[in-house]
């Protein structure tokens, strides 16, 4: 939409009256507000592409920034280690695993043993053996996109819909009437974006 053609949306602006407020009662009221409703949603979306790069513009600078500090990290940690190593051969440990300094403390552990299986063959051989061993976990769920795929509504006395899944003719306990939601959509013309 040009510059011009949004000064002659404003300019000709259809003026309330006063007690009332605004009514569409004519075409050229309504005309006006699809107007009015096509601006507001390019304005949102040129926010969002605004915004999206920016995001985006900012998420390279913070990973160009981690990136950087990850490696000043390492270096400095790398330091450290090296300290450690030297004072621990000096025997200046004791039986501590730690090292006191005035700023902090460096510290050396073994992680616990963590156990994964060799790859999708070992999975498969693992999970041979456990079905064998009775260490199977299996976690029961409900198949609800078939069930919802095979349910018929029918009305009962209270005129309430009643589950009744087809293929057996079963009314299906658990579930209950939820009625949908009615939607008023506005389309104007010359617009992709919706909200």
């Amino acid at each position: 939409m040009s510059e011009i053609e949004a000064q002659y949306i404003v300019a000709t602006l259809p003026q309330p009256p006063a007690e009332t407020g605004f009514v569409v009662d004519c075409l050229d009221k309504a005309v006006w507000c699809l107007r009015k409703i096509r601006l507001i949603r390019q304005s949102m979306a040129e926010r969002t592409a605004f915004v999206d790069r920016e995001r985006a513009r900012l998420q390279t600078f913070l990973d160009e920034a981690t990136a950087k500090s990850v490696q000043e990290l390492n270096y400095f940690e790398g330091l450290l280690r090296g300290y450690y190593e030297r004072e621990a051969e000096a025997g200046k440990l004791g039986k501590s695993k730690t090292l006191q300094l005035p700023g902090g403390s460096l510290q050396k552990r073994r992680r616990p043993l963590k156990w994964e299986p060799d790859g999708d063959t070992g999975a498969e051989l693992l999970l041979d053996w456990a079905k064998a061993n009775g260490l199977i976990r299996e976690k029961i769920d409900v198949a609800w996109a078939s069930i919802k795929a095979k349910l018929a509504p029918v009305s009962d006395d209270d005129d309430l819909p009643l589950p009744i899944y087809r293929p057996t003719g079963e009314i299906v306990p658990g579930l209950s009437y939820v009625p949908g939601e009615e939607t008023f959509t506005v389309t104007t013309d010359d617009t992709d974006v919706t909200f």
